[in-house]
């Protein structure tokens, strides 16, 4: 019983950093199309809106990819990774290659409707770019360096 409660502490131990492969500007699975980052602003008179940036990465893999895509890093601020292309997606751990997707994460920086609380933390390594794309791959935690936004974007709203 001893051994089995240390075997489910070892398991549900935080990932330290020789879990993860060391971040590179390339990877053998997609390349990077297009990285964007969009400022947003919506309102109305009384206050009750919001603003934000999304970033956006368009990517092509270039070989099968029976893995996933875990979360997105801009700066020390971790990402949900959400897909904006999803009736293309069949299976969120499998990619076939050639195959375009839309990866992205929002910072809320204002609005009255959601918790805006930033995730905050040291990512898994420093890194020389704007955001970082962290993956799952043969259980072993991959980072790839984005190294400058293609576009920024500024979108108002009413």
């Amino acid at each position: 019983m001893k051994l089995l409660f240390i075997y489910l502490l070892l398991l549900l131990a935080p990932k330290t950093k020789s879990d993860f492969v060391k971040p590179s500007y390339k990877n053998k699975f997609f390349t990077l199309v297009k990285s964007t980052k969009a400022k947003w602003v919506s309102g109305a008179p009384e206050g009750k809106g919001g603003a934000g940036i999304d970033y956006d990465f368009e990517i092509n893999f270039t070989k099968d990819f029976d893995g996933y895509i875990k979360m997105i890093w801009v700066g020390n601020m971790y990402l949900d990774t959400k897909y904006r292309n999803t009736d293309s997606i069949k299976d969120y751990n499998h990619f076939k290659k050639g195959t375009n997707v839309t990866i992205y994460g929002s910072e809320i920086i204002r609005s009255s409707y959601i918790n805006n609380t930033k995730r905050t933390t040291d990512p898994p390594f420093k890194y020389d770019g704007v955001a970082m794309i962290e993956y799952v791959y043969n259980n072993k935690t991959y980072c790839y360096v984005v190294k400058n936004w293609s576009e920024e974007k500024k979108i108002d709203g009413i």
